[in-house]
């Protein structure tokens, strides 16, 4: 009897184990749809028009957080190599699928702080998730519609949750990145300069 309940408990820890990877990869496969599938709108917006004869033939379905998001760049950080949209606003909807931008904040390239917000999570929007890797004058690159603007890392630190002074306004073209660390506790902090 003792074997059986054994042989049951481990059937079940496999079971359970094999639905948490499930799990895990369904939110990666299911961001990376979604990522695509702003990245496609932000190209087709640069583009200023829509190939609607090819919407029209696509079976794949058009997720609906699509149209309620509006993708104002692309963020490149070659040395992480990492790519993804950049949507403007840091709700949790937003960030879950993309890197948020802070709307009271600079635009890409403008004088001021071009303030960025973003996940380190495994199961969806993993997009910071090493940013600590990155080191004074690292590359960060960011292409809007008509222009790509290079960035150099000049710090990184860590402040507590409530210390939103990293995003005031700088003298200078700076960018800013706003994610967690790893326990949650406190904000790492990368910022850049615009290189001239």
């Amino acid at each position: 009897m003792e074997g059986k309940i054994r042989s049951i408990i481990s059937i079940l820890l496999i079971l359970v184990g094999i639905g948490l990877l499930l799990f895990a990869f369904r939110g990666k496969w299911e961001t990376k749809k979604v990522q695509d599938q702003l990245y496609d709108k932000f190209v087709s917006e640069e583009k200023q028009e829509v190939n609607h004869e090819k919407n029209k033939n696509s079976k794949e379905e058009k997720l609906p957080y699509i149209d309620m998001v509006n993708p104002i760049a692309v963020l490149e950080i070659p040395k992480i190599n990492l790519k993804v949209v950049v949507a403007e606003g840091t709700e949790d909807e937003i960030i879950k699928y993309a890197v948020g931008h802070f709307k009271d904040t600079a635009m890409p390239g403008e004088m001021g702080n071009f303030a960025l917000a973003g996940h380190r999570n495994y199961d969806t929007g993993e997009f910071f998730l090493r940013l600590n890797k990155l080191e004074v004058n690292d590359d960060i690159i960011v292409s809007t519609h008509d222009k790509t603007f290079t960035y150099k890392v000049t710090e990184s630190f860590t402040v507590a949750p409530e210390d939103t002074y990293v995003l005031d306004k700088s003298e200078d073209a700076t960018i800013t990145f706003v994610t967690c660390t790893y326990d949650g506790k406190d904000r790492l902090i990368v910022r850049g300069k615009l290189e001239r």
